[in-house]
């Protein structure tokens, strides 16, 4: 079951409607929650386009959502996800797994003509890497791949940047079945 936060209610405006899952639902019922929450994916969009979007579904964790956009002879599945933190420890497995389970099962199971996953992976895309390795055996399944080398500037290939500790990264991605590919590029 998808929810969303009461806060994120009230931020939104009549013109919007949305859909996800917040990432605290399965622990708000453990006791007392220590650290930063985490977790929790949502999408947004205009009213206008209710009638070219389906909801299909959420993962248990609050990790993963996903909508159906129907455009002309166009079914478009879109996926967005929250991935975890990449580390070498067996709940960072099962939790990624979690997560390919669930894509894999909308993917599998939903009619469409093109796919989307967006999101936080929290891993660069480079073939080695633990969790690209993971999430390159579904891409390849479904014929996806990812959109990084789209972009040419190398001094904007960061999606997280933090000058006062000096760190930066590319950990959002875009995968799409190739399909899509073309249309990117034109």
């Amino acid at each position: 079951m998808c929810t969303v936060t009461s806060q994120l209610k009230r931020l939104l405006s009549d013109n919007v409607s949305y859909y996800g899952a917040s990432g605290m639902s399965r622990d708000m019922g453990s006791g007392i929650l220590q650290g930063r929450p985490y977790g929790g994916v949502a999408m947004v969009w205009n009213k206008q386009c209710n009638q070219f979007i389906k909801t299909v579904s959420c993962d248990q964790s609050g990790r993963c959502c996903c909508i159906k956009v129907q455009a002309g002879n166009r079914s478009v599945l879109v996926v967005n996800v929250y991935f975890p933190c990449l580390n070498q420890n067996k709940d960072y497995f099962v939790q990624l797994d979690e997560c390919l389970g669930f894509i894999d099962c909308v993917l599998s199971n939903e009619s469409y003509t093109d796919a989307v996953i967006v999101g936080d992976t929290n891993f660069v895309c480079n073939e080695g890497n633990t969790g690209y390795d993971q999430l390159l055996k579904l891409l390849s399944n479904f014929i996806m791949s990812h959109c990084d080398n789209f972009i040419s500037d190398d001094n904007n290939r960061f999606t997280y940047v933090n000058d006062a500790l000096g760190h930066k990264s590319c950990i959002d991605h875009v995968f799409v079945t190739q399909s899509l590919v073309p249309d990117i590029q034109k």
